[in-house]
């Protein structure tokens, strides 16, 4: 059919080509060739990467299928080192991602609320007195409710707080405590932030 609109978000997905080892090569629920940490398939001196691969993910710890080209670019330079007979495995990752619509910047890192219980925090971004540029920041920081471990973060705001998604993805690769966040040593100008900023006070929230 024929429909008005003032703009079209066409996404359909994506699905791992791997006809060719189809049958051969051991593969995960999607399709996507299932390797280890050196991006060795079932088959031993046959390895995998990119977008037909899967990648060990750390907040889960276990592997998983996250298609990112940051993850297509390490996993093959991992099996380029491992089929030249160095070996070199991968760290995981945690599938650290953003995006910027209209001006809005929303990133992410580690799991999402459809793996995990959250908690949400929201705050201004520099000191309340300092009127001119000052703009809110949504933070949600899913960790283990055991362990306490960190396992994803998500940030939102229409201020570029891109930085501040890599803390959260080295956090959930050391697997970094949601404690260890409280009196964690962040600097605090007013022209930048606030004496206990959002991370800060979404950590000291945490049940």
């Amino acid at each position: 059919g024929c429909y008005e609109a003032d703009m079209v978000v066409f996404g359909i997905g994506f699905r791992p080509n791997t006809s060719l080892g189809q049958g051969r090569l051991r593969t995960f629920g999607n399709g996507a060739f299932l390797v280890d940490r050196r991006q060795e398939t079932s088959v031993p001196g046959v390895y995998a990467v990119g977008d037909c691969a899967t990648v060990y993910n750390n907040a889960i710890q276990a592997a998983d299928y996250i298609a990112l080209a940051t993850n297509a670019v390490r996993s093959g330079i991992i099996a380029a080192h491992n089929a030249c007979g160095k070996v070199l495995e991968s760290v995981g990752v945690q599938g650290s991602n953003g995006i910027s619509i209209w001006g809005l910047h929303m990133l992410s890192t580690g799991i999402s609320l459809a793996r995990a219980k959250r908690m949400d925090y929201e705050d201004w971004q520099k000191a309340e007195f300092m009127e001119n540029g000052n703009h809110k920041v949504k933070i949600r920081i899913v960790y283990d409710r055991k362990s306490r471990i960190i396992l994803g973060a998500q940030m939102c705001s229409d201020y570029d707080v891109s930085m501040g998604i890599h803390m959260f993805s080295m956090a959930v690769e050391e697997q970094v405590t949601i404690d260890k966040l409280k009196l964690f040593d962040l600097f605090f100008l007013p022209h930048f932030n606030k004496p206990y900023n959002y991370v800060t006070m979404a950590a000291l929230g945490a049940e």
